[in-house]
């Protein structure tokens, strides 16, 4: 702990130590020293002066340090010293005052007057003209900046004024803790200087939340939260949008799902909602929301259109929904990124092959139901032709133009599991399927191989239950564990209820299955993503809580191996002739998506965009929403060592896009990404009131409503201060010489109008000889 005060204004303090040595020696120039005089009649006074002469200098001496001790302390309390640390302060002491905006999304919302951030800037800046003199000032954006936090406090109030000046709408929410933490960071700055924090903010529910929670606000400084928020709150926002996949087919009809919600209000509101594909409306919808809070969904249908090239690399379309624009026009719209592809990039591998398979006799591969149902149209047409061989027929340039495989039905992948091994390493997703000729113990010998195969784990060597047609008997089905499933997001189909999800998967029965080994379940990288109840008959009442995997997961290098122990075709299950078949194509669009980019992300202070290797060399730029002005950008490796362009603070939504160019062929390579905030924000409900007054209870907190006088000086407790204390002491050092300097007058007038006694000499008397 630091024991010394610290002055907030030293040219006092030195001045009056200046003007202490200035009394001291106006004294030692002045003091006279005694003659001495051939007197001889004077010589009996001798004696009798000793002892006068000892103790008017005493006198002297006390009056003297009386007088320089006075005027040292009155100039050390013009200097107004205090304790780092200390929290009663003066309201004429210096302060470090962090100034701390919320500009979240919310905070653009428009008055009469202007936005909600426009009222906080605009409060910030009148609190500087009330501080101390020898204030600092500290500026805290709460939810982010573009800027970083500066590494010195403004002593002066009129940079601080351009920094709050330079304050803008970040599309995100203000975490407490995280502002929090960057006020604790400012306020390291000034060790010696007491802190206050005024906090401007329109008190959202969404960041008060929890604010009775002690550990929400923790903080030593003294805080005062001023309420900035309007009167009445009503924002309309596009919450969601969803484009099912997360890709397209070129002229295959995507389906896109927007969620249009409505926070506050007190009347009726239709607001039409469009959608624009790469700067085109190409759809409209009206609806009518109602007064309160309420949220609707609105459905939207398009054909993309892609560009020739290549069947595995896509097009970007640039997908946005917006609605009629209110008072926070920032969340009226969402965009997206939506690759196109010319066809599917997908290869089927089966026991027949497209050569060999007859649809008119039946003859039908493995794959036949997964194929018709990716490429027919809603009218159950056929318009596109993916490509499908059997295994024989299967060559490298195949897996080069593909990104997912599936194989089902195949006895033995002897001559095409190492293909498919390095296929997944490199990053490809494999679906592998059993029914047909599915053999087990093939498969373990050539794609297991003690888990250095594309197997996600070792099967058992005999196949569980028997087809309708491999048994006379009654049949004993098992069922998708429904229960297991609805909490994962593959299963989770839009716009579907857990009840109706519930009935559509209860409907498939599957009769015949491959079983794996239980030790191999044990690997890290191998998931369970799916499993089958048995409900068999009631004289096997004992096996009806027993489970097996359905569908299993494996990372491996790069890539994913998915295996379904059941079959694709009727055979091995009802699954393709059950509505429940559209989980297949979930699973295959799983595949798919995963082998993208991610082009679409929250707003964030850093987003991470991996560069391909041919461009790594050439200058990358940036160009922001509404940006037509480029910024270079940094390369660096991810955490997997693989080079990534870096995009800072991508606070705002809207589409940034990467360039890469070199001096040769201009641009090589261009990635968008859309960036959007968190549908929470939109939210404007205000926070509990009861909450805020618990808050308002805390130690060192204060709550003000914006339109009243914030004042630093208002934070301070009334009491005096050291500087007052100091002033006392000055006083009585006057009022102690005022009382020595009497008592000695009047003994003097006394001495002298009494004849009786003898007469006081000053003490500046010559000495006398005899």
């Amino acid at each position: 702990m630091n024991w010394l005060p610290t002055l907030a204004a030293w040219p006092f303090a030195a001045a009056g130590l200046a003007a202490a040595g200035v009394t001291l020696l106006i004294h030692l120039l002045n003091r006279r020293r005694p003659r001495t005089i051939e007197w001889g009649a004077m010589e009996f006074l001798r004696e009798a002066l000793k002892e006068n002469r000892r103790t008017i200098r005493l006198r002297d001496a006390i009056l003297l340090a009386l007088r320089c001790l006075a005027v040292l302390l009155f100039g050390l309390a013009l200097a107004r010293p205090h304790f780092a640390g200390q929290e009663n302060t003066s309201a004429l002491q210096p302060v470090h005052l962090i100034i701390a905006i919320d500009n979240s999304l919310s905070m653009a919302f428009e008055t009469l007057d202007g936005t909600l951030l426009g009222r906080a800037k605009e409060a910030a800046t009148d609190v500087l003209d009330h501080l101390p003199p020898g204030s600092v000032t500290s500026v805290v954006p709460a939810a982010g900046s573009s800027h970083a936090l500066r590494s010195a406090p403004y002593a002066k109030g009129e940079k601080a004024a351009a920094a709050i000046r330079r304050i803008k709408i970040a599309d995100r929410s203000t975490e407490l803790e995280s502002m929090i933490a960057r006020i604790g960071q400012v306020a390291k700055l000034s060790a010696d200087l007491p802190k206050r924090v005024v906090f401007f903010t329109d008190l959202q529910n969404a960041t008060w939340r929890d604010v009775a929670a002690p550990e929400r606000i923790d903080s030593e400084f003294a805080w005062q939260v001023v309420d900035v928020s309007p009167a009445e709150r009503d924002n309309t926002s596009v919450a969601v949008m969803t484009v099912l996949g997360g890709f397209a087919i070129s002229e295959e009809k995507t389906r896109i799902i927007a969620t249009v919600r409505r926070s506050g209000g007190k009347s009726e509101r239709d607001v039409e909602v469009q959608l624009v594909v790469n700067d085109v409306t190409v759809g409209s919808r009206t609806l009518e929301l109602p007064s309160g809070d309420s949220e609707r969904q609105v459905y939207f249908t398009h054909a993309f259109s892609g560009q020739a090239g290549p069947s595995e690399t896509p097009t970007e379309s640039i997908v946005a929904i917006s609605v009629t624009s209110d008072r926070l026009p920032q969340d009226d719209i969402r965009h997206a990124v939506v690759p196109v592809f010319n066809r599917w990039p997908i290869v089927f591998v089966d026991q027949l092959g497209d050569a060999e398979e007859d649809s008119n006799r039946g003859r039908l591969g493995e794959t036949w139901p997964l194929r018709r149902l990716l490429a027919a149209d809603a009218a159950g047409r056929t318009k596109t032709t993916p490509t499908h061989v059997s295994p024989s027929q299967l060559r490298d340039e195949h897996l080069v133009q593909a990104r997912v495989v599936v194989i089902a039905g195949v006895r033995d992948p002897v001559f095409i599991a190492s293909k498919l091994r390095a296929f997944v390493e490199s990053g490809g997703q494999l679906l592998i399927a059993a029914g047909g000729e599915f053999d087990p113990v093939a498969w373990n010998a050539n794609a297991w191989l003690g888990g250095r195969g594309v197997l996600p784990a070792e099967l058992d060597e005999e196949l569980e239950g028997r087809t309708p047609s491999e048994t006379q008997e009654g049949l004993n089905p098992w069922l998708l564990d429904v229960g297991g499933v609805l909490d994962k997001a593959l299963f989770r189909l839009e716009g579907n209820s857990p009840e109706e999800l519930l009935d559509l998967y209860s409907e498939p029965l599957f009769f015949k299955h491959a079983t794996v080994e239980a030790p191999s379940l044990g690997q890290d990288a191998v998931r369970v993503l799916a499993r089958l109840q048995f409900v068999g008959g009631a004289e096997q009442r004992e096996d009806a809580s027993k489970q097996v995997p359905l569908l299993l997961e494996r990372r491996i290098g790069l890539g994913k191996t998915l295996m379904l122990t059941t079959g694709l075709r009727p055979q091995w299950n009802t699954l393709a002739k059950s509505n429940a078949v559209v989980v297949l194509d979930r699973i295959v669009r799983h595949l798919l998506q995963n082998t993208l980019p991610i082009q679409n992300s929250e707003t964030s202070e850093r987003i991470d965009v991996l560069v391909p290797e041919n461009v790594q060399r050439s200058a990358i730029s940036l160009y922001r929403p509404d940006q037509t002005t480029a910024e270079a950008i940094v390369l660096s490796d991810d955490t997997d060592g693989r080079t990534a362009a870096v995009i800072p603070n991508a606070l705002g939504r809207g589409v940034y896009r990467l360039n890469a160019s070199s001096d040769d062929s201009g641009d090589v390579w261009q990635f968008p990404i859309a960036v959007n905030g968190r549908p929470i924000e939109s939210d404007l409900t205000k926070a509990n009131d009861a909450a805020m007054a618990q808050f308002a209870a805390r130690r060192n907190v204060s709550l003000t409503t914006f339109g009243d006088t914030v004042s630093v000086r208002d934070m301070f407790q009334p009491h005096h201060g050291m500087s007052w204390w100091i002033a006392a002491i000055v006083l009585a050092l006057l009022l102690v010489e005022s009382s020595v300097l009497a008592a000695s007058t009047i003994r003097r007038s006394a001495t002298f109008r009494s004849p009786s006694l003898p007469i006081a000499l000053p003490i500046h008397t010559p000495q006398v000889r005899g």
